[in-house]
């Protein structure tokens, strides 16, 4: 079994009848802890309307769940379900230095969280939707935001639906 975050080196020799002839050194590295998949948490039956308050308020958020799924995007499908709240969360890899800016698509009222590092408790909000946005149409957007390359931060969305249209989309 390949380890995590370890970089393995392999070569291809071709042996004659007198002669070794050494191929190419070729590697990968495999991928840090932590990273491939995020969680969806989902809180069914939440009353209210769309307003974000109400997921907040109900006494099973955030430790009670009705249920959780393991995500390979930080996307729901559209509509998927009627009178919930949710969020979305996880580690972000952040491969190459820079300033990034963070976009936020979510149908009702919404919250884009990224902590300062891995911690959880180290979150900042970056953008949030006061009431609906468009499924795939990302016009929520953070400032720029440094992050240093190599190093894994907390991502996490949150939303309340009301009923029928709905979704939480980050287009990372």
């Amino acid at each position: 079994m390949l380890q995590l975050n370890r970089t393995y080196y392999w070569r291809v020799d071709e042996i004659d009848a007198t002669t070794t002839h050494a191929g190419d050194v070729w590697s990968f590295t495999t991928t840090r802890a932590g990273l491939g998949t995020i969680t969806m948490d989902v809180w069914e039956n939440v009353t209210g309307d769309h307003t974000l308050v109400n997921l907040l308020n109900d006494g099973r958020y955030p430790d009670s769940p009705t249920r959780s799924e393991a995500l390979t995007r930080f996307s729901t499908a559209e509509n998927p379900g009627d009178s919930y709240g949710a969020q979305i969360y996880g580690w972000l890899y952040c491969p190459v230095a820079g300033e990034y800016t963070f976009f936020l698509s979510s149908a009702g009222q919404g919250e884009l969280w990224l902590s300062t590092d891995d911690d959880p408790t180290n979150v900042v909000l970056l953008a949030s939707e006061n009431t609906w946005g468009s499924y795939n149409t990302f016009s929520i957007k953070s400032a720029p935001i440094p992050l240093v390359g190599g190093q894994k931060y907390y991502i996490m969305a949150r939303w309340k639906d009301f009923n029928a249209w709905d979704h939480c989309q980050w287009p990372g």
